[in-house]
């Protein structure tokens, strides 16, 4: 019964970071937007920096996408 509960919990922190993935992959495509908007309007040194928030989220995206499938593999062999 325990692990039951615990693979709950498992999937449902899994369903949270999927989430969290969606919402940073749609501000990576809004800070990429910008950068291309910045550079086009010659501010590169702002366009550089957005273009590293942009970076620094799709690390992250990346991460949270890796924890997930491991909470999944855990909740599997649970």
């Amino acid at each position: 019964m325990i692990r039951i509960s615990h693979q709950s919990e498992f999937l449902a922190h899994a369903e949270t970071l999927d989430r969290w993935v969606i919402a940073r992959e749609r501000a990576i495509a809004a800070l990429e937007r910008k950068a291309a908007w910045l550079a086009s309007t010659g501010v590169a040194e702002e366009a550089a920096h957005v273009r590293a928030a942009a970076r620094h989220l799709r690390q992250a995206a990346f991460q949270e996408r890796l924890r997930a499938i491991q909470l999944r593999n855990s909740a599997g062999s649970g």
